[in-house]
């Protein structure tokens, strides 16, 4: 949403992203649930600078991205508002879901442009967790070392909600400068159950994507 701003407007948008999932903490509810839930998310925040590819500040475009949404799949993942407060709501479907839904969102992303997964050089995958990361290895045809950004960042920071993906893209600027021209994909997966993905190109000039964390 915030590149289609900016490429609506001509202006820099600023995108930040703001979690803090020890609201969710329950120290009465020693539930295994919970103790996993207590031990993987953390809290986070970042921001992202998105500017006009003429701006000539950033290392990466944005292409394209698609949003997929699975039906009848607002169980799996969320928040329950009980007495206490909130409630992690975190189910054992979630890899399957995510192995059906991305190569249906992959497919959606690439195929306007013709590009074929092998093209792809970066992956920019938020780290819901050690399963939901080897699913993608496996859905992808990847190993783990193509996704070393994403294994550091949740070994780092454990998972921040929405702010964890930048912080991979962050870590990725920093240690997986690819050719330019060549591509990259940033992805998540989140309550609805959904898929958000963004097709980045790594910019033949320092040009369109900036991005910093707070």
């Amino acid at each position: 949403m915030a590149g289609a701003l900016c490429r609506a407007t001509n202006e820099r948008v600023l995108l930040v992203a703001v979690e803090l999932t020890s609201l969710t903490f329950q120290p009465n509810d020693l539930t295994p649930k919970n103790v996993v839930a207590s031990s993987l998310f953390g809290d986070g925040a970042a921001a992202l600078l998105i500017g006009p590819a003429e701006s000539g500040s950033g290392k990466l475009d944005i292409v394209r991205s698609t949003s997929l949404l699975h039906p009848n799949s607002t169980s799996l993942i969320g928040w329950h508002f009980g007495d206490s407060g909130f409630e992690v709501v975190v189910s054992e479907r979630i890899p399957s879901m995510i192995s059906e839904l991305m190569p249906r969102a992959m497919r959606s992303l690439l195929a306007e442009d013709g590009i074929l997964p092998s093209q792809v050089k970066s992956l920019i995958f938020h780290p819901g967790g050690r399963k939901v990361l080897e699913v993608c290895e496996q859905g992808l045809g990847r190993s783990s070392e193509n996704f070393f950004s994403s294994y550091e960042t949740l070994r780092l920071h454990g998972n921040m909600s929405s702010a964890t993906v930048l912080f991979v893209l962050e870590h990725v600027l920093a240690h997986e400068e690819q050719a330019p021209g060549s591509y990259g994909i940033l992805g998540a997966f989140g309550p609805g159950f959904s898929a958000e993905l963004s097709l980045l190109k790594w910019a033949d000039t320092e040009t369109a994507l900036n991005a910093s964390k707070s």
